[in-house]
């Protein structure tokens, strides 16, 4: 014969599956997912026992904790035990099926009749209905990963579309993996600097790279030497031949000077006198 527990309510410890604390109330939602019916039985009840669980009042759904198993003097706080857990599994069932069991006062007694009336796979027979079994779980795989894939928004689309043409169908772990590599491709192109943006000549320049001679504009005439291409403040007949400027002429020297307004400067190994003009270093003769 089982050991009757008789003990005082107040003296139970946290772990006596009788035990409430504060958030044990009838109010309390346990998982997010509702049961809807056979489609969905087998996810609902395996949630709900890891849940209830979590309580420490998974005797009351699987018979372990009995009412006969108590004394006078926790039979009240069974019964009370016994509704909360009750009102937990009818707030996470749909109101099509809440109407079975809101008449029933046994927790226990509902979750078998749950069980019985919407868990339909049952174990194959042998040799006759492991195929229609496999085809079964197939056609459950696809179900699932339709309803991942039609969840998904409208940006979406194209990805939806290739892994609904994937053959064989992929799994709902491994389309939700696919997803998150193009999320993650998406955000680094979002992210990344086009190369067509970035100011080349400023960064040469900086280095000490090349010096960009100025770009003849042919519109324009000196008003001194009467040439296009350059104006009074450029002409270098007015305003000295660059040290390095090539003449057309075998052993032709041109005076060589700085240019109007530039002051200041500092002198090369080469005896180069060299001042900076914006963004170009011009070398002068001393």
């Amino acid at each position: 014969m089982a050991k009757i527990d008789n003990e005082v309510s107040e003296k139970l410890s946290h772990n006596h599956p009788l035990f409430l604390n504060s958030n044990d109330n009838s109010e309390s939602i346990l998982i997010s997912l509702q049961l809807r019916g056979p489609e969905n039985y087998s996810v609902w009840s395996r949630a709900m026992r890891i849940a209830i669980l979590g309580q420490n009042k998974l005797g009351f759904i699987d018979t372990t904790c009995k009412r006969g198993n108590y004394g006078p003097n926790l039979v009240d706080l069974w019964e009370r035990c016994n509704v909360i857990v009750l009102s937990w599994i009818m707030n996470c069932v749909s109101p099509e099926l809440l109407n079975g069991i809101i008449y029933s006062s046994n927790v226990s007694a509902v979750w078998n009749d749950l069980k019985e009336r919407l868990n339909l796979i049952v174990a194959p027979v042998p040799g006759r209905d492991c195929e229609k079994l496999r085809e079964f779980v197939v056609f459950m795989e696809i179900l699932k990963l339709l309803q991942f894939l039609m969840g998904l928004n409208e940006s979406y689309e194209q990805a939806r579309s290739q892994l609904l043409m994937m053959i064989p169908s992929p799994s709902v772990n491994k389309a939700y993996s696919i997803i998150m590599e193009r999320e993650s491709q998406r955000e680094i192109t979002h992210t990344s600097v086009p190369i067509e943006n970035l100011d080349v000549t400023a960064f040469v320049s900086a280095r000490g790279g090349f010096h960009q001679k100025p770009r003849k504009i042919f519109n324009i005439i000196c008003d001194y030497c009467n040439y296009k291409g350059h104006t009074r403040e450029n002409c270098f007949k007015l305003n000295g031949y660059l040290a390095d400027f090539k003449h057309k002429k075998k052993g032709s020297t041109f005076p060589t000077t700085n240019f109007a307004g530039n002051t200041g400067g500092a002198r090369t190994n080469t005896g180069l006198l060299m001042h900076t003009t914006g963004s170009q270093d011009l070398f002068f003769s001393s």
